[in-house]
């Protein structure tokens, strides 16, 4: 699991000779020394001569691949592995984990199944197979929560496991890839740091600082937490130890837990903690809220499985010994990254509960003087890939947590999440049914007054209009058995939509609304995703089903009419960069003349081609990407060159010419009005 495994490995360099069997040596001395993306291109090397060592380096490059998360890549391969003569049972449940890590449930039973037929006394099989009500359960979750990429913290390389620290966050990364002789050999990228990084006006994110305790950039450092005033920090890192080399001449080095005092802008006295270990690794610590428990990480002898978690409490000066969390939480599989909110409420990530695949966050209370049964944090959180490292606000409504699932911008990203508060159910009498909802801001989740907000009966065609509180409230009388389309809007910002149908039949006439509307704030510079626009291979021309997904953007220009954008069009790294620059500059040409030919000023929206300049991925030149990869990357963006005057008039903002409670018909808007309110939205961020 790249940067996350509890063994760290250092190693002593050497040169073998460019033949097969030299590649085949070189290769596996890197794979004994866990230099995994070191001898990737060895094992190829040596399956492209068809060599006698051609199926000993296949099964061994797709476990290079798995080991470091790239589950395509090693889906590939373990697919031939598993058909080689004489296999290695193990692969199948190797090859089932990657299908599981890439959603591919089905297919992960199979080959589980497979692994239980040969190995029918290994019990791992038993906690593995995905019981397809569980699976249900845990892809349909009924709460609501808005997942997003947190970009401005993520690199092209892993970062992970976010806490807060004063005014902002520090998290784990390994960007800090200063020159060669300090790559981690696993992965190939830098040694993992701390980072911090600080929040500016409006809660807007400054510039990452490096190094934020300082350290030898040649181990790895974090995760890290602190004591409630910030004056303390106890975080994980990995030392040179002195003593045995082993026989294959590399030295193994465990996680160890240290402390440190701040002071005058430095941090101080650092000291080891007292159950540290050159036999086992003790990492990932959280803090109790008075500093006097400490929960970590350790595959110390004794435990339930790979790695458990442990607890010490603070007496007469000393830390107590560690004592397992017991059953409740271990489990045969791997527990890690425990974050303790509260006092009471753990967070933590495992392989051993039942999950989606790969780690999955899971949540404890204790209660009773126990901690009470485990529950999934189920999707979108939690995924077929491994979701670890959460920082849970206190409200337990909000965070950020990290996840190398597909679609990111580098190995392991940082995401922000949103829960939304519970449905609200409303009584009403028989004939009269009352519904109600509120308006926010999407970035800081605060309400949004004097919103406006359009309740579309399209029974009658009638539209009422509405107004939010300080709230962000609104509330509406409504028939049964009708559909209703419900838009938000307000001055500066995007809108959002929603639609519903009430049924007699609801228990108690209760009526669930769906969900909070959500509007984006227009400031300048801000990049919204335009959905759904493709071109035929090699051309630019508007396509019929381009056609309608501009013609979203051409009204939402029109709700906007203060504003001023620029289209942006983007490919993946197929072909060579000058094309690439011209081909995007050619659709982005053509979208913006579609837009001005339907009423757009020319003046109001520019074209800009990008090409492959600005992934948002890992695809560059030289990566194999998936497909999913590539197409992440072909898409088409506003970006919003100016800001709104706060001079609000009839002119600048249309909405202020509607009234509260007043009644409209559908002629009264324009005929394009409730165009972005089809399943597909205008901009997704």
């Amino acid at each position: 699991m790249k940067a996350k495994v509890l063994i760290l490995i250092f190693m002593f360099g050497f040169n073998l000779n460019d033949s097969v069997l030299g590649q085949m040596r070189k290769a596996d001395r890197l794979y004994e020394r866990f230099e995994y993306s070191k001898a990737i291109p060895c094992y190829i090397k040596v399956i492209q001569r068809n060599s006698k060592q051609k199926n000993q380096a296949i099964l061994k490059l797709a476990n290079c691949y798995r080991v470091n998360s790239q589950y395509t890549l090693a889906e590939k391969w373990y697919r031939l592995a598993v058909t080689l003569p004489g296999v290695d049972p193990v692969n199948y449940l190797y090859y089932g984990q990657v299908l599981q890590s890439s959603g591919k449930y089905h297919e992960a039973n199979q080959q589980f199944v497979k692994y239980g037929q040969l190995r029918p006394n290994d019990l791992i099989v038993s906690t593995i197979l995905f019981d397809e009500n569980v699976l249900n359960s845990l892809l349909n979750n009924n709460k609501r929560c808005k997942i997003e990429n947190a970009l401005k913290l993520n690199s092209p390389y892993s970062d992970f496991s976010p806490v807060k620290y004063r005014d902002g966050i520090v998290f784990v990364s390994e960007r800090n890839k200063i020159r060669k002789s300090w790559q981690y050999g696993w992965t190939g990228a830098g040694y993992l740091d701390l980072l911090m990084v600080q929040k500016g006006k409006n809660d807007s994110v400054q510039n990452a600082v490096h190094s934020f305790i300082s350290t030898n950039k040649k181990y790895h450092v974090g995760p890290a937490c602190f004591t409630r005033d910030f004056n303390r920090i106890y975080y994980t890192r990995t030392t040179r130890t002195e003593g045995n080399v082993e026989s294959n001449r590399f030295r193994t080095s465990k996680l160890k837990i240290f402390q440190a005092d701040y002071a005058d802008g430095n941090w101080i006295n650092e000291i080891p903690f007292p159950y540290n270990n050159e036999s086992y690794s003790v990492g990932h610590p959280t803090l109790s809220g008075d500093g006097k428990t400490i929960l970590f990480v350790s595959d110390m002898p004794g435990g339930l499985g790979g790695t458990d978690l442990y607890v010490c409490h603070m007496k007469d000066g000393r830390w107590s010994r560690p004592e397992n969390l017991g059953a409740e939480i271990n489990t045969k599989g791997n527990e890690m990254f425990p974050y303790l909110l509260n006092d009471t409420i753990l967070y933590f990530s495992s392989t051993g509960h039942p999950g989606l695949g790969g780690l999955d966050i899971f949540r404890t209370v204790f209660r009773n003087g126990r901690w009470q049964q485990v529950e999934n944090m189920k999707a979108p959180i939690n995924s077929s890939a491994d979701d670890f490292g959460i920082l849970m606000s206190e409200k337990e409504n909000s965070g950020i947590f990290s996840s190398n699932r597909t679609g990111g911008v580098g190995k392991d990203d940082l995401y922000y999440f949103n829960i939304e508060e519970k449905p609200i159910l409303i009584k009403a009498d028989p004939k009269t049914t009352f519904t109600y909802g509120y308006v926010k801001d999407e970035k800081t989740s605060q309400p949004i007054a004097d919103a406006t907000v359009f309740v579309w009966n399209t029974a009658t065609s009638k539209i009422e209009v509405l107004k939010t509180n300080q709230e962000g409230y609104f509330s509406t009388i409504i028939d049964l058995k009708v559909r209703y389309v419900v838009k938000a809007m307000s001055y500066r910002y995007t809108n959002d939509c929603l639609s519903c149908v009430v049924n007699d039949s609801l228990p108690d006439n209760k009526f669930e609304l769906g969900r909070v509307l959500y509007l984006n704030k227009l400031d300048q510079g801000e990049t919204f995703k335009v959905e759904k626009i493709y071109y035929d291979f090699n051309k630019w021309n508007i396509r019929p089903d381009a056609a309608s997904e501009l013609n979203k953007t051409i009204a939402f220009l029109k709700e906007y009419p203060q504003i001023r954008v620029e289209l942006g069009s983007h490919t993946d790294c197929r072909g060579t960069s000058p094309y690439n620059m011209v081909l995007s500059q050619h659709r982005a040409d053509a979208a913006v003349k579609y837009i001005v030919d339907h009423g757009i000023s020319k003046s109001r929206i520019e074209a800009k081609g990008y090409g492959e300049t600005c992934p948002v991925n890992r695809s560059k030149d030289g990566v194999l990407c998936s497909e999913a990869e590539y197409q992440a990357n072909r898409r088409t963006e506003l970006k919003v060159l100016n800001e709104c005057s706060d001079n609000k008039n009839e002119e600048a903002d249309p909405l202020l010419k509607y009234k509260n409670k007043e009644i409209l018909k559908l002629t009264q808007l324009p005929s394009d009005f409730f165009i972005q309110c089809s399943e597909t939205k205008l901009v997704d961020k």
